[in-house]
């Protein structure tokens, strides 16, 4: 049960980290991801990871993860679980989602103009086509990769255009450039809060870290 529950957070984690990156690539970070809404291609394939890796994406994405990982230390330290047990399961699973996701999924949805999971997730769970293909390169919403917390991110970024479609930011602008650098900080704290709920409704299923001490404490004894 505990493996199951780390398995969850480990990709709604994942999740929170995808929305971010997402959120600064698209909308005012603007480094080479953003080219994945255009009709630029490399033997067919945009910005996917397969053929193409847009510039400063990596830098983005180390600086993400790192952050989300140093959040996750703090919340399971605080809520007292055993992090190194969480920590040696999800890190090869974060990794294998971004992969599957990058390599095979986003591939397989824009090419075949359906769901990669199949029409029960599709139906019941979430619709990666829908949500990312006729949702996300039409209108700019459906950042997230999982039915959980994208909600909020679309809100945000609703708002976030008004202020300039109102002229209270204008691109280039020094307020423009502390606004953003404002909204990174935000989005952290959101995501760690997300993170701290995720952890809070998971915490009975999960590895306290009490039990594991006292584990290799009767270990070493014996």
């Amino acid at each position: 049960v505990s493996l199951i529950a780390m398995a969850i957070l480990s990709w709604n984690q994942g999740s929170l980290f995808h929305i971010m990156s997402h959120y600064q690539n698209d909308l005012y970070h603007l480094n080479g991801n953003v080219m994945h809404h255009s009709s630029f291609t490399v033997g067919g394939d945009n910005a996917a990871l397969v053929n193409t890796l847009p510039p400063g994406l990596i830098i983005n994405f180390i600086m993400n993860y790192v952050t989300i990982w140093m959040m996750t230390y703090v919340i399971f330290d605080y809520l007292k679980l055993d992090k190194w047990v969480y920590f040696n399961i999800s890190a090869p699973l974060m990794i294998a989602k971004l992969l599957l996701q990058m390599k095979i999924i986003h591939p397989y949805i824009h090419t075949q103009g359906k769901s990669w999971y199949g029409p029960f997730v599709a139906k019941y769970i979430m619709d990666e086509y829908k949500g990312h293909v006729l949702c996300h390169h039409v209108s700019g919403y459906c950042l997230g990769d999982a039915p959980t917390y994208s909600w909020f991110y679309d809100r945000l970024m609703y708002y976030h255009g008004l202020v300039y479609e109102y002229g209270y930011l204008t691109f280039g602008k020094p307020e423009h450039y502390a606004a953003n650098i404002t909204l990174d900080y935000f989005l952290l704290a959101t995501v760690f809060g997300f993170m701290f709920l995720t952890v809070a409704l998971t915490y009975p299923f999960l590895q306290k870290a009490e039990k594991t001490d006292a584990a290799a404490k009767k270990t070493k004894s014996q």
